[in-house]
């Protein structure tokens, strides 16, 4: 099996990916079936399906799911859940390198993992993957572009704190890079407004389970959180914040072709 070089870049993190990351919203199923992407009994495919949050809509629905995920920890969260969901299958693999049966599944679906991936050698694979007539779901899912001041500010502190600065801006151009590996003519677009409701160590906790985010005792994690403490102080009301959340959602089939910078 192939793995990129961010494979490894959630260790150490599983336990707050669990603990703190919001949850997608339900209504991405209703979006689906609009469109005619996710028939009765369709198999989904997620990939770099991280701790299977995600694949958790599909199952709760009644949908066979693969898990598919090249990190060790997040492998064997996945693991965990499936011995609760019989309907999922976990397989250790990437987006470049599945290890699926070729025409195997009807909806490929990606949450926050797509801009890791080797996009040429993907799409070669979800071509491969997917069966005739079968799309492709990007969903992102967090305080990005909600548009509330809280949520700005909040993005803002996560962003200047990364520790990868020249991987900071991973949704650069990101939509436009999609049109090259998206079928044009069939994508559907729309953003589904949610929130969720914290108190301070849940935030801190959110914090943490990025991937690109300092540790406590890491250089720059006292001063984050200081910044942090300061938004939620500003905005909380009797000792909780509620925080606003988009999830963006992009449903397409597949270009013929990727037609993308890097091929």
């Amino acid at each position: 099996m192939s793995a990129g070089p961010h494979t490894d870049r959630f260790s150490g993190r599983v336990e707050a990916y669990l603990a703190y990351r919001p949850r997608f919203p339900r209504t991405i199923l209703p979006f689906l079936r609009e469109h005619g992407a996710l028939p009765k009994g369709a198999v989904v495919a997620d990939i770099g399906a991280g701790t299977g949050m995600l694949a958790e809509i599909f199952l709760e629905a009644g949908y066979r799911v693969i898990a598919v995920e090249p990190n060790a920890e997040m492998l064997e969260a996945c693991r965990e859940l499936a011995t609760q969901q019989p309907a999922l299958e976990v397989v250790q693999g990437s987006a470049e390198v599945t290890t699926l049966p070729d025409a195997s599944v009807d909806l490929i679906a990606v949450g926050r993992a797509m801009h890791w991936f080797d996009w040429p050698r993907a799409h070669r694979e979800f071509q491969r993957i997917l069966r005739p007539e079968g799309w492709v779901l990007v969903a992102s899912n967090g305080h990005s572009d909600s548009g509330a001041p809280v949520s700005n500010q909040l993005s803002g502190i996560l962003r200047k704190w990364r520790t990868d600065s020249a991987e900071a801006d991973t949704t650069r151009n990101f939509k436009e890079r999609l049109q090259g590996f998206l079928d044009t003519s069939t994508w559907q677009q729309r953003t589904l407004h949610h929130d969720m409701t914290v108190n301070f160590p849940t935030l801190l906790g959110y914090a943490q389970s990025l991937s690109a985010i300092p540790r406590p005792r890491e250089r720059g994690y006292d001063e984050m959180a200081a910044e942090l403490r300061s938004v939620f102080d500003k905005y909380q009301r009797d000792g909780s914040l509620v925080t606003p959340l988009s999830s963006d959602l992009d449903l397409g089939r597949l270009r013929a072709k990727f037609a993308g910078d890097a091929d």
